[in-house]
């Protein structure tokens, strides 16, 4: 099972590295990475920001808009693609199991988000590293925060970034299961989670908001515990972690949930 799931991906790469959609959310990527750090560095001239907080705030502007939307584009064309082209069927007549082919589509989404992480992460990094001071977080004369410290926060704030952007591509990974075309399965992946985003703050009853429950509220999160510590308010890493295991229930449950509701869906499609 292992290795063919390795052969579908191998496949899959190669399919996708022909792909013009694949290069376009690339593209849109280092131009939004580009204009972020151009326009953080422009309206902050007069401010005195430290490369950790230059890197932090740039990060949250692409990692909260632009990262999610392409991610989940990407990630809802990648098997109402294969239906909208009539490839389905012809993939699925060959020796491979349907849980194999959703694995290895799923891992690809996954990887194309960790790609796009990773292209925003290098271009903010090496513009800060020219402009700014990736140096210890200084309170007058005293070291609130040294530089060891805030390089641990910030892996720490990727690593949990990344639970609720596996949610997201979870999320629109299980809408292309369900739909029949691209055009249907984008329209619907994108235009629910736009949708979503104003209610989610109107619906406040009582002790019930519905912020708390949708992974897309999750996103910041990380990012701005680390934010807080670049700016020596204080170490929420080291406090009270509930927003943080709140993300992680919370992204973990649609995952889980996602997931096995595209299994289910998949495994009883008809193809004819």
């Amino acid at each position: 099972m292992i290795s063919r799931i390795y052969k579908l991906i191998i496949n899959e790469i190669i399919k996708h590295s022909r792909s013009k959609i694949s290069y376009l959310g690339i593209i849109c990527i280092i131009i939004s990475s580009l204009v972020m750090v151009k326009s953080i560095a422009f309206t902050s001239s007069e401010m005195q920001l430290t490369g950790f907080s230059f890197l932090i705030t740039a990060m949250l502007g692409v990692c909260t808009s632009i990262l999610p939307l392409f991610a989940t584009i990407f990630s809802s064309i990648i098997v109402a693609n294969e239906a909208t082209r009539g490839t389905l069927r012809v993939i699925l007549t060959q020796p491979i199991r349907r849980i194999e082919f959703l694995i290895s589509k799923w891992i690809i989404s996954s990887l194309y988000m960790i790609l796009l992480l990773i292209i925003t992460f290098l271009i903010i990094i090496i513009y800060a590293q020219f402009k700014y001071d990736f140096s210890d977080v200084m309170e007058e004369d005293l070291v609130v925060y040294s530089k060891g410290e805030m390089i641990i926060a910030l892996l720490k704030s990727f690593i949990f970034l990344l639970f609720p952007l596996m949610a997201t591509v979870t999320y629109g990974f299980f809408i292309s299961v369900i739909s029949k075309n691209v055009a249907v399965a984008v329209g619907g992946a994108v235009g629910t989670l736009f949708t979503i985003e104003p209610i989610k703050h109107l619906l406040k009853f009582n002790h019930f908001n519905l912020t708390n429950y949708i992974f897309t509220s999750y996103l910041d999160l990380p990012l701005v515990m680390s934010s807080d510590m670049a700016s020596g308010v204080g170490n929420p890493w080291k406090s009270d972690l509930t927003d943080i295991n709140s993300l992680v229930i919370v992204s973990l449950s649609y995952i889980i949930i996602c997931w096995i509701l595209s299994l289910i869906i998949f495994l009883k499609r008809d193809l004819n």
